[in-house]
């Protein structure tokens, strides 16, 4: 082709040696190929020579700069019509400048790629917009220099380049970690979900992340309609259920995807699609953000009995044939005490009375630790027994926790927890047995109360049930949303309060002294008090229901303007009350928009 031009030329200028300057030029032109020139009105003409490659011609305007063949005619031509025309031929400086070149983005490009790309309206500069075309004809869209492509075919350790994508998130993260100069994203669709690991790092450093593409066809988005729903989907791995956190950074977009959220867990109850942790500047566009099912709160765990005594109350030692004189080195004694679950030891029965009666000394068996009375001295036998002491006091009652939740970058989303039971307390020891004459000026010694069973363990509170939450926004400002959608589901339900253990029994109490009455005949003196049983553990308080919102907010006034609420449900339960004392958990509450 370029043989054939020079001929052209060269044939031509011969033809025309003796024509005037402004003639030459004329013909050259004509001869030469197709030029750009610069009409009165100063509007851009195009002398078009070019044939498409069915054969046919066309008029096409150009733009200065892009792989068309163009020339540019700078004149200074003198008005009279006769005058010389000085003229200087500019031609686009291609790797060629020719249209058989093959190489630029003009129609010659456009025939080899198969496909016409608009490159004669190719523009400078390119917007990620609705159209998702290749606007600057640098063979993708976006700017291909400071982007990074990924699609599911990608290749690990690959450059992230149109031709070269990464296949995860997370690679992009790494390329974009190391090069601050490529900071959009573009994602192409999947048949599956992309794992959301790195899309939280990518927009925590301003990156804008854009679904949505087809890689087969110049990286461009399908034309039409768009929905949120259109664009590309992520989920959290299945092995981590990690939720979409962004912690920090400013100016982080995300457009035309879709982020599904899984369902919560045991170590994880809430489900939130996207959190935006003291973010600025940050913008959804064409997004879709559907929460999971919040989980359930565990039960709470019923307490255990208290512990049971079973050393006997003492007995007055020793006893036997001619011993009854009751002396002070006979008194009979508690067994010791034990440590219930509590911590707290338990009630000591009372001492048994002995003698010798004296002004101080009138007989009575000691008081049980708890009040029960020890029993009193009697001129005949066998005496009088102590009194049982008092059933221990039931633990105090679980409580409900407050609704509002509570956030921090620690524990993330925090739902305050009801409260456990308390410890019942220990039974009262049993009074000490009362002392007694055998009739023959003898005094017979009373027997030991019994020690007090321990107090049942408390009922173990519910746990509360996990949220469900399309966006949570934490501090920063306000995000930017246009034709967003957030979908929640069924927040978790609260777990059961559990119920108060039962109290430990009391041990058998000591029995009294036993001698040989002044008669002969055997005698036995009072016995003391039977211990009191340890009161039931306070019941559990039932968890509170999860709650569910489209957008969860704490300490930032969100605008909602631009979405579209899905997904309205119903209120999760509380938890039911452990016995015998415990409080219900409250129900939770749902909305499209709650700011704590």
């Amino acid at each position: 082709m370029t043989n054939q031009l020079e001929n052209r030329c060269a044939s031509t200028a011969n033809a025309v040696r003796t024509m005037s300057s402004a003639m030459i030029v004329c013909a050259l032109i004509a001869a030469c190929g197709p030029t750009s020139e610069q009409p009165m009105d100063g509007s851009l003409d195009s002398s078009a020579d070019a044939s498409d490659a069915d054969g046919s011609t066309q008029d096409r305007p150009r733009d200065a700069g892009v792989g068309e063949d163009s020339a540019t005619m700078v004149t200074d031509a003198p008005s009279a019509p006769d005058a010389e025309l000085d003229a200087t031929v500019m031609v686009d400086g291609g790797s060629d400048g020719g249209a058989d070149s093959g190489t630029n983005s003009g129609a010659d490009s456009d025939a080899d790629s198969g496909a016409d790309s608009g490159a004669d309206a190719c523009s400078p500069t390119e917007t990620l917009d609705d159209n998702g075309v290749d606007s600057n004809c640098d063979g993708a869209e976006g700017i291909v220099a400071t982007s990074i492509y990924v699609a599911p075919g990608g290749r690990s350790g690959a450059a992230g380049t149109p031709s070269d994508p990464v296949p995860t998130m997370q690679e992009a993260a790494v390329i974009a970690g190391a090069m601050a100069s490529r900071r959009v994203v573009i994602v192409a669709v999947s048949a599956s979900p992309y794992a959301t690991q790195g899309l939280d790092e990518l927009l925590g450093l301003g990156c804008v992340v854009s679904g949505g593409y087809e890689p087969t066809a110049r990286w461009s988005r399908p034309m039409g309609a768009m929905t949120p729903t259109s664009g590309t989907r992520f989920t959290p791995n299945a092995m981590t259920g990690l939720n979409v956190r962004v912690r920090g950074g400013s100016g982080g977009q995300l457009r035309f995807a879709q982020i599904d959220a899984r369902a919560g867990s045991m170590t994880q109850p809430h489900s939130v699609a996207l959190s935006l942790e003291n973010t600025t500047g940050f913008v959804l566009d064409h997004v879709a953000l559907n929460a999971g099912r919040g989980f359930d709160g565990a039960n709470g765990a019923d307490g255990v009995r208290g512990i049971t005594v079973t050393a006997p109350g003492g007995s007055p030692s020793p006893s036997g044939v001619n011993s009854c004189n009751g002396s002070t080195e006979r008194r009979a004694v508690p067994a010791p005490a034990i440590t219930c679950a509590s911590g707290m030891p338990n009630s000591l029965g009372g001492r048994g009375a002995f003698g010798p009666l004296s002004a101080t000394n009138i007989g009575n068996g000691e008081a049980g630790v708890g009040g029960a009375a020890g029993g009193l001295f009697a001129r005949a036998l066998p005496g009088r027994v102590g009194e049982p002491g008092a059933i221990g006091v039931i633990g105090s009652a679980g409580t409900a926790g407050p609704m509002a939740p509570v956030f921090n970058t620690t524990s993330f989303l925090v739902s305050p927890a009801s409260t456990n039971g308390g410890f019942g307390t220990s039974g009262g020891g049993g009074g000490g047995g009362g002392a007694a004459e055998d009739g023959y000026g003898s005094l017979v010694a009373g027997g030991a109360g019994s020690n007090g069973g321990c107090g049942g363990a408390p009922g173990v509170a519910g746990q509360a049930g996990g949220y469900s939450v399309a966006l949570l926004v934490a501090s920063g400002t306000t995000p930017t949303m246009t034709r967003v959608t957030l979908t929640r589901a069924l927040a978790g339900r609260g777990g059961n309060g559990g119920r108060g253990g039962d109290g430990g029994n009391a041990g058998a109490p000591g029995a009294g002294q036993t001698c040989r009455a002044g008669n002969g005949v055997m005698v036995t003196g009072a016995r003391g008090g039977q211990g009191g049983v340890g009161g039931q553990g306070g019941g559990g308080a039932g968890g509170n229901g999860g709650s569910s919102y489209g957008v969860l907010a704490f300490g930032v006034a969100v605008s909602v303007t631009g979405v579209t609420f899905m997904g309205e449900v119903g209120a999760s339960s509380g938890g039911t009350a452990g016995a015998p004392n415990g409080s219900p958990g409250a129900p939770g509450r749902t909305g499209q928009l709650a700011v704590f």
